[in-house]
């Protein structure tokens, strides 16, 4: 088998590049046939991962962060829009800061242990967003995502840090970044529609998730299942600033539903729509996109993973 490697040498604020040598090493040691392509800027990923795709590359691994495997996945995802790919799959070697995507399916970030798992060429699938948005020029995009979506707070949090991904700090002051933005921000006003139910809500933030895991460990989609072919979604209405501080915990212990401001549930589709004067931010998979109004579904593609760890 041969692996179509794509290294992404920003990733992880350049951590990239030192773990693509520790995971070349292992491939050389244990005579696997790879072909390395590197990364240049913001969605040559997506480029080469569609074009080896349509060539028919039926393994094809990132090495960088969550946005490597973001971009990697719509690659392959848009070959499968034109036809190609129904036996390609994709895997992450997690230089990031995150390591949300990789916590999910229990993807190893160590070089040996990585390749070990190569071996047996076990693969399992995941469901796949896609999200039609606004961008920054108010142009209507249209983008799969993978792990996790966010809005209003959310998106606002990982705007406000943006400047610090190139030095690793982004998912380490983020944290930190909640408090503090807690300060400036206000709830938004939104039209929600999911599925065949239509509401309006003031919410500090909204999740919708393919996987749990965001932010750093954070799990704001504690019921989110990767192949239940549904989406999870996570609504934190308004509440007192100090009341948001004290949820702190259950971001990371997987109790946040237990909260009576936190609800949660699943559908097929969700729109949302801002009541207010000015649009509401959204991310996925730690990624900018940009504004509402939103219109995020689970689609019918799946997207086949490999190199996880047995249970």
């Amino acid at each position: 088998m041969k692996y179509d490697i794509i290294i992404n040498p920003m990733g992880g604020a350049g951590q990239s590049v030192k773990a693509w040598a520790s995971l070349q090493r292992e491939f050389d040691n244990s005579n696997i046939g790879y072909q390395e392509y590197f990364t240049k800027g913001t969605g040559d990923a997506i480029d080469i991962a569609k074009r080896l795709t349509c060539k028919g590359s039926k393994r094809i691994i990132a090495v960088g962060g969550d946005g490597t495997a973001n971009e990697v996945a719509n690659g392959i995802l848009q070959a499968q829009d034109e036809g190609f790919g129904t036996e390609t799959a994709m895997t992450l070697f997690s230089s990031g800061t995150g390591n949300d995507w990789v916590r999910e399916h229990r993807i190893s970030r160590r070089a040996v242990e990585f390749v070990k798992s190569l071996q047996d060429d076990r693969q399992h699938i995941q469901d796949v967003g896609l999200i039609d948005y606004y961008d920054e020029n108010y142009k209507q995009q249209s983008r799969y995502f993978i792990n996790v979506a966010g809005l209003a707070y959310d998106a606002f949090v990982l705007k406000a840090t943006e400047k610090y991904k190139k030095t690793g700090l982004a998912s380490k002051l983020y944290l930190l970044h909640v408090f503090k933005n807690l300060l400036k921000y206000k709830p938004e006003k939104v039209r929600i529609r999911a599925d065949d139910k239509d509401f309006t809500k003031t919410v500090y933030t909204i999740n919708i998730g393919q996987c749990r895991y965001s932010g750093g460990n954070m799990q704001l989609v504690p019921h989110a299942v990767y192949d239940s072919g549904k989406l999870a979604v996570t609504m934190a209405d308004s509440m007192p600033k100090w009341e948001v501080v004290l949820l702190t915990p259950k971001f990371y212990n997987g109790s946040l539903l237990n909260h009576p401001n936190v609800t949660g549930f699943e559908c097929d589709r969700i729109e949302i729509r801002s009541l207010n004067n000015k649009e509401v931010m959204i991310e996925a998979d730690g990624e900018f996109l940009g504004y509402t109004p939103v219109n995020i579904r689970n689609c019918s593609k799946k997207l086949k993973i490999f190199a996880f760890e047995s249970v």
